[in-house]
């Protein structure tokens, strides 16, 4: 994950915006993706104001990713969804070693 500044316009100075690895915006607790300060966006990252993550992995591609709730809620609503070969788990672990598992059986 990185933080970037967007460009602010003439009327808004911009604000700094955390994405994943896949290039998606990352929402805190609260669902905001933006913030005004440095600062603030890498206590989100870091994860002093706990952002609620899913792991998962596709076992077909054999790829492993995360995202946030807010992420998933709208890939569910907007679009077709995670496919059937996506699992999901609510800790790191618990996706780890079902992907070690299922890989090693296929």
């Amino acid at each position: 994950m990185k933080i970037i500044k967007t460009e602010g316009t003439k009327t808004s100075v911009g604000s700094f915006m955390i994405y994943n690895d896949k290039g998606n915006d990352v929402e805190d607790e609260n669902g905001n993706n933006a913030w005004d300060t440095y600062e603030e966006a890498e206590r989100v990252l870091k994860g002093e104001r706990r952002m609620k993550i899913i792991y998962g992995y596709d076992l077909v591609e054999r790829t492993k990713f995360e995202m946030s709730i807010g992420e998933l809620c709208r890939i569910n609503n907007n679009e077709d969804g995670l496919n059937s070969n996506c699992y999901i788990y609510t800790t790191e672990e618990d996706r780890d070693l079902h992907f070690e598992q299922n890989v090693e059986n296929k």
